[in-house]
């Protein structure tokens, strides 16, 4: 079994921007989860209530982030 030998790929410019472009905007998703995510359990623990009918209320927004950042995953790799 012979091991692994690297490719020569050849990537023009507008590959490499549409890499970045999926970078940049894994990021932005990555980013609009968290802050959501965080907001949620830092209410959680301040007042119970607020924070569940917040989380009910962003429950289809972190969703639909989630799968949209899959989404992305899928293309860049």
């Amino acid at each position: 079994m012979q091991p692994d030998k690297a490719v020569l790929v050849n990537l023009t410019g507008t590959t490499l921007e549409k890499l970045k472009d999926l970078q940049a905007n894994r990021t932005r998703l990555l980013k609009a989860l968290h802050s959501l995510k965080v907001a949620i359990k830092e209410l959680l623990k301040v007042d119970t209530e607020s924070g569940k009918t917040l989380e009910k209320v962003n429950k289809q927004a972190i969703q639909g982030l989630q799968t949209a950042w899959e989404q992305v995953e899928e293309k860049d790799g």
